[in-house]
């Protein structure tokens, strides 16, 4: 009996060989990730996607620099004209201007909950 259960496992593991080897891919998800890292190898590798506008950007500032250490613009006329030409400076933090202490505590406020939420699905508490 036990010898029939041991020669059943063997061959039900037999049967399902991708199962018992998950990281072998078929045909088709092999050439979907080549395509998908050649794509991401085509890219370019900095954080500006437009090449060209960032380029001139800072063929500006480079201007505009030595435009005011030979001093013929003064620092503010310079800022002035980078912002006139490429409109206000760039919100930090991921898109998003400064927080209101309001809107910084709804924002802990829903990391928390959803850190909570996160530790209740993983069954943890």
């Amino acid at each position: 009996m036990r010898l029939a259960r041991l020669a059943l496992l063997a061959l039900a593991l037999a049967a399902t060989g991708a199962a018992a080897q998950p990281w072998r891919y078929d045909r088709e998800e092999r050439l979907r990730l080549r395509e998908d890292l050649n794509a991401a190898q085509r890219e370019p590798r900095g954080r500006y996607r437009d090449d060209d506008a960032h380029e001139a950007r800072r063929h500006e500032v480079r201007r505009l620099r030595e435009e005011v250490r030979s001093g013929r613009m003064s620092r503010d006329e310079a800022v002035r004209s980078y912002r006139d030409r490429f409109g206000a400076a760039r919100p930090q933090h991921g898109g998003h201007g400064r927080l209101s202490p309001e809107e910084r505590d709804e924002l802990r406020r829903d990391v928390q909950e959803a850190n909570r939420s996160l530790e209740r699905r993983r069954g943890r508490r």
